[in-house]
């Protein structure tokens, strides 16, 4: 009877095995539809491009620091770069404003990318996105450093108090036995009640 209860359950429990191919065909129709999205998202961009050039060669040369700085810079979260970037593309804004209401033409484009107002405008918004970055970050660190350094200085005037009221022995400097207690006997340091 014993064995007949267990064979159900071992039936009812083990789990079906998947049919041979339906997995690699979802992974790879799952791929494939993810690139065809890819692929007609960056046709779709270059087209646009093409069709607005004179703003995407105001914006690609505009930006320049921050896709030079999205290239090197190693950290996860790329904060450097955001900050970069967005100070950068307010900086590029205001050449595009000038593009967008006067004319939107190759040469009009062109004549404001040679303008040295309108590089500096671009660069040092990228300039000044670094700046406060960088200042940002070590203002950050040093408040968190002070932070631990008290939280440290907290936990060891607590560990003092323990070791005072309790005795050498809860420091965590003396050898114990599997049982907690101490394998040599203590002696009253100096300074320490016991």
């Amino acid at each position: 009877m014993a064995k007949k209860v267990a064979k159900k359950t071992n039936k009812k429990t083990a789990a079906k095995p998947a049919p041979k191919g339906k997995a690699v065909k979802k992974g790879k129709k799952g791929t494939s539809a993810m690139g065809v999205r890819i692929t007609f998202l960056l046709l779709l961009f270059f087209l646009a491009s093409l069709l607005y050039l004179p703003t995407t060669i105001i914006f690609f040369f505009g930006m320049m620091p921050t896709w030079a700085l999205f290239a090197t810079d190693t950290g996860k979260s790329k904060m450097k770069t955001l900050a970069v970037g967005l100070l950068n593309f307010s900086g590029c804004s205001y050449v595009l404003m000038q593009l967008w209401t006067n004319s939107h033409t190759l040469d009009y484009a062109m004549s404001l990318m040679l303008k040295p107002e309108s590089l500096i405008v671009m660069y040092v918004s990228a300039g000044a996105g670094y700046l406060i970055q960088s200042t940002i970050s070590k203002v950050v660190a040093s408040i968190v450093l002070e932070q631990t350094k008290s939280k440290a200085a907290r936990i060891a005037k607590k560990q003092e108090l323990l070791e005072q009221r309790w005795g050498y022995e809860v420091s965590g400097k003396v050898a114990l036995d599997a049982y907690g207690f101490p394998i040599e006997p203590t002696t009253k340091k100096e300074g320490k009640p016991s």
